[in-house]
């Protein structure tokens, strides 16, 4: 098994997470979620794209353990809604976050989820640079068990 089961169980648990397809459904009405695998630097987002979330897998960490090595992997969540309203806009980014949050935390029955564990680390928001469009940046380390 390979890390690529690894990221495609999280991106499932993503995009079939009840609490934040709910959350998307009633904040944005007409509005799908898009979940999507890429490499940070070579996406254009447009504000019709939101909602969306972007996962990158930038570093990989091997640590001896023994004779052998375990890999910790980390994963980044960049989320980001298109909301014209100022005064939403912080409301709404928080909830996307810790409902991501919860969402990689959750556990599904698909190959590759039962043999990882997800640690959340920090985020950090754009505060606003490209108001009509936020993003959160969430890190994630992924375990091998």
């Amino acid at each position: 098994m390979t890390f690529i089961d690894d990221i495609n169980a999280l991106k499932i648990r993503l995009e079939n997470y009840a609490g934040l397809l709910d959350f998307i459904r009633s904040t944005f009405p007409g509005k799908n979620l898009t979940v999507m695998k890429t490499v940070r630097d070579r996406v254009e987002i447009q504000p019709g794209d939101c909602p969306l979330i972007m996962m990158t897998r930038p570093t990989i960490q091997r640590i001896r353990q023994g004779n052998a090595f375990n890999l910790e992997n980390s994963v980044f969540l960049y989320a980001g809604i298109f909301e014209p309203d100022r005064t939403k806009a912080l409301d709404e980014l928080i909830q996307m976050e810790e409902l991501c949050e919860e969402a990689m935390l959750s556990k599904t029955e698909i190959q590759g989820d039962k043999g990882m564990v997800v640690v959340p680390g920090d985020s950090v928001m754009d505060e606003g640079m490209f108001h009509p469009v936020y993003f959160v940046v969430k890190h994630f380390t992924v375990k091998e068990r």
